[in-house]
């Protein structure tokens, strides 16, 4: 069986392995050009170290929702497409929240995965905008759980 990435395979694989997993798939879902692009910034988003910051987390954000919005595209002529997707969609949101946001320093693995579960539960966006959307409200969801604890 294809691992699935739900909680207990996210929690029994190592980081490394997983980086390298996620790393392999959002370069086969988002091209270099893309990239670049994504993160070119203007000079006036240079001017502070916070506006840099800024401009960084909008275009790692907006790099996770291209990359979403991809997979539908990318596996849906694949053998259990619906299962891929899915599968992929887990695996690109956990490299949103562990390695983009660094997010597991604050919030849980356990605590990502069932936002993840829940989000997955309902339909998910099949575009990058709807994407940048729900990405935007769980980076919100992160910071209210870490606030919790």
């Amino acid at each position: 069986m294809q691992q699935d990435y739900r909680y207990d395979c996210l929690n029994q694989t190592s980081k490394e392995e997983l980086t390298e997993l996620a790393m392999r798939i959002m370069h086969r879902l988002v091209p270099e050009p893309v990239v670049r692009e994504i993160y070119h910034f203007e000079p006036e988003e240079k001017v502070s170290t916070e506006r840099q910051q800024e401009a960084y987390f909008d275009a790692t954000l907006r790099l996770h929702a291209v990359a979403l919005g991809e997979i539908p595209t990318i596996f849906k002529e694949s053998q259990n497409a619906e299962q891929n997707i899915e599968r992929m969609t887990r695996l690109v949101l956990w490299h949103f929240y562990a390695i983009g946001f660094q997010l597991d320093k604050a919030v849980s693995l356990k605590a990502h995965c069932e936002e993840v579960e829940a989000r997955l539960a309902k339909s998910t966006p099949n575009e990058a905008l709807a994407w940048s959307t729900l990405l935007t409200e769980l980076l919100y969801r992160y910071s209210e759980l870490h606030q919790q604890q």
